[in-house]
Order: C-alpha cells, then sequence, then structure tokens
C-alpha cells in the first residue's frame, strides 16, 4: 500500500533473521543472539564506498531504549559485534532511525516503540508545557519533521514484506500499523529511486 506522495511503499523481500546472522562480520555467539531475537537493528552494507556496514547516527541510544522498554515479548538485537560498531552522521533535517527486521507476531509492538523512540528524540519530555504547546502550532503552521524507517516483517513461513516509511513523524505510527492489518504488494519498479539504497547527504 502507497499513498499518492509515495510516504509508504511496500515490497518482496527475502531478507530473514538468518540472512543477517549468516553475514561475514557476524560471531558464532553473535549469530545465535540474532536467531533468538523478533526485533533486530540491521546495518547498511555497502553505503558509498565504505567496506564495513555502518548505521545512521544515535544507533546505539537507540537499542538501548529498545532493551530498556521492549515488553517481554519482544527480544532485540542488533547485527554487528561491539568492536565493528560505526556510525555515520548525514547532513539532513531528516531523521533517519534506521533498518529493522521484525517477526510478525511482534511487528506491531515493534511499531509503537520505534514510535515512542522517534517521539522521545524529536519532542524532549523535559521541555515545558507552554514550550511544548508553542511547538505544536508550529508543526501544526508548518512542515512536520520528517522520519525515515526501514522495517522488514518476516511471517512464519519465510515469506517476508519490506516497509519503507519516509513522511511525517507524527503520521509514522498509524501508517504503518495500518499497512500490517492490510498490505499490498508494490513492485519494485514503483519504489522511488531515494528508498532503493541508503540515503545520500
Amino acid at each position: 500500500m502507497a499513498d499518492t506522495n509515495e510516504t509508504l511503499v511496500i515490497e518482496d523481500a527475502s531478507e530473514s533473521f538468518a540472512t543477517w546472522a549468516n553475514q561475514s562480520f557476524i560471531l558464532p555467539e553473535t549469530r545465535q543472539s540474532i536467531l533468538k531475537s523478533n526485533l533486530l537493528i540491521v546495518p547498511w552494507v555497502g553505503f558509498r564506498s565504505l567496506q564495513m556496514p555502518v548505521f545512521p547516527v544515535c544507533t546505539e541510544r537507540l537499542f538501548q531504549f529498545l532493551k530498556e522498554n521492549a515488553t517481554h515479548e519482544v527480544i532485540p538485537e542488533i547485527c554487528i559485534e561491539d568492536k565493528d560498531y560505526k556510525e555515520v552522521a548525514l547532513h539532513s533535517a531528516l531523521l533517519i532511525v534506521g533498518a529493522f527486521v521484525v517477526t510478525a507476531l511482534v511487528a506491531p509492538i515493534a511499531t509503537d516503540l520505534i514510535s515512542e523512540y522517534i517521539k522521545r528524540t524529536m519532542f524532549k519530555h523535559d521541555e515545558n508545557k507552554i514550550e511544548n504547546a508553542k511547538r505544536k502550532v508550529l508543526n501544526e503552521k508548518e512542515d512536520c519533521p520528517q522520519v525515515r524507517v526501514e522495517l522488514t516483517v518476516v511471517e512464519e513461513n519465510g515469506k517476508a514484506l519490506k516497509f519503507h516509511y519516509e513522511g511525517p513523524a507524527e503520521d509514522f505510527r498509524k501508517t504503518i500499523n495500518a499497512a500490517l492489518k492490510a498490505p499490498a504488494k508494490i513492485n519494485n519498479s514503483n519504489l522511488p529511486e531515494k528508498l532503493k539504497s541508503p540515503p545520500s547527504s
């Protein structure tokens, strides 16, 4: 399912938890942790001219947030060894949250967790009520903060769909949850060029 401004694009995917667990940069112990997880943060591989896998800036903070706030059904993991963790900071007003692989069973919960992380990142709770009210008014008058998330949902039968979301932060949760209830496959030829590879600065 995709709206007219291509906020959300869905396509078939071939990746799975096993795909990432078997990457050459993953050691046996981490491989087992990945296979036991059901919410996996995955890196960009082959980003620009870089040879190593990389993550958007603040992914470490995101991972910590998921571990601290996940319900007992959700087992978060990150697809990298500690010593190999690298971030890239892209100069953009867009908040690039990252890429995830989740099981269909916990996908709605994962969406809620990611949405809450976005909310806390873009609208800090330590601001007073007056400042929050002012920010809300401004957001209604101007463009809302934009986010980018890539979510691959894997069914029990191994089939997977990849959800590419790039749009208003406040619409992420309802857009993804609605799509999870009635996903529609979209041919890759309809996928915007900007969503076919990691973003450029």
